[in-house]
């Protein structure tokens, strides 16, 4: 591997004899017929271990156990960690890691139900199969701010590859099976987001929480639910842009209960609620554009540029001139095109524009 190309003071990092063993204390467990470990590592072993692997320019992939290193990515989870270790109640989480390591033999001492000692050669050689950009995020985290990273740990989950047979084969079966949350989700758990947490709040809305899908950024056409979660974060990103933080929960529910008493098929919508009647949402998603997030977006977009400082509202009794079903000519050429809704930022401005013209 090619040198290190970032320093690491003596004083953060004490010379450790090269012929000195690894030892860990750990958990043994077994998957498919063979044995795997869970332990901790500090900032120290993740340096003695990876740092040349972390520091490297450029490198053929065959080489590697993974993809190549993205600096962009291991700087802003070196942000995330020191944003949330910082604050004096600051919350951050980094899963295991999933290591591979190649050596020839090695020896685990049990103490009890699993629990022991492992010791590694001192040749060992280790493989990053996951989270080479948390490593690297970890270690920067700590050169940035020793004092405060001085005690973290990352778990690990390590396996024994002698030969390096399956280094590839971890890192293709771990991410051939992860699954990203949806926008949705994210919406729904960010503690963190505020603009999450305001588009949270409008759930206190009784038609909105009925009829807001949490989990999907999209709806299948049998769906009971008119909108999703993720479709009103978007419009309130595009509604709150100029308001002051404080304002926007307030600003947020007025508009969108004013919005909601203009347009007739969201008031018969609240009504049915009210009412505790139900409605017929496919039906209702498939003759009117009202329903659809690309309304939404523009809906934002238009709040945006009517809302004055104060956050006081505008007339929009326009809106209630608006024909707003699927089949009305104005919208081919601004979101509609040959039958098909296409939301980008261009349509959702062609959309903002019309609507503010009625």
């Amino acid at each position: 591997m090619p040198e290190t190309s970032t320093k690491y003071p003596d004083h953060l990092f004490p010379a450790i004899d090269p012929d000195t063993e690894y030892e860990f204390s750990v958990v043994e467990g077994q998957q498919s017929g063979r044995p795997y470990w869970i332990l901790n590592l500090s900032v120290q072993d993740i340096k003695r271990m990876f740092a040349k692997f972390l520091d490297r320019a450029a490198h053929d992939p065959r080489s590697l156990a993974q993809r190549s290193l993205n600096p962009s990515r291991a700087r802003k989870l070196k942000q995330y960690i020191l944003g949330e270790v910082l604050p004096d109640e600051g919350f951050y989480i980094l899963p295991p890691l999933v290591l591979s390591v190649d050596c020839d033999e090695y020896n685990f001492d049990e103490i009890c139900q699993g629990a022991g000692q492992l010791t590694l050669p001192s040749d060992s050689r280790f493989w990053l199969g996951d989270g080479q950009h948390r490593a690297a995020g970890f270690l920067q985290a700590y050169l940035e701010a020793p004092a405060l990273m001085n005690e973290e740990t990352v778990g690990v989950m390590l396996l024994p590859d002698a030969g390096n047979q399956i280094r590839h084969q971890v890192f293709l079966d771990i991410n051939a099976n992860a699954s990203k949350p949806s926008k949705s989700i994210a919406t729904l758990f960010d503690e963190r987001d505020r603009l999450a947490d305001v588009t949270r709040n409008l759930l206190a809305l009784p038609w909105v929480e009925r009829y807001t899908n949490l989990e999907r950024t999209t709806l299948p056409k049998s769906s009971g639910d008119l909108f999703t979660l993720n479709g009103w974060r978007d419009a309130n990103r595009e509604l709150l842009a100029n308001v002051p933080e404080s304002d926007w929960d307030r600003v947020a529910v007025g508009y969108w209960k004013a919005i909601a008493e203009v347009i007739p098929q969201w008031r018969e919508v609240v009504a049915a609620v009210e009412k505790e009647q139900p409605v017929n949402a496919p039906v209702l998603r498939q003759d009117y554009v009202c329903f659809h997030s690309i309304t939404l977006s523009a809906l934002g977009l238009m709040g945006q540029r009517v809302i004055d400082e104060s956050g006081k509202l505008p007339d929009l009794s326009g809106l209630t001139k608006v024909d707003w079903s699927r089949n009305n000519p104005d919208w081919e050429g601004i979101f509609l095109f040959e039958g098909k809704i296409i939301k980008n930022k261009q349509s959702a401005t062609r959309f903002a524009d019309y609507l503010q013209s009625v």
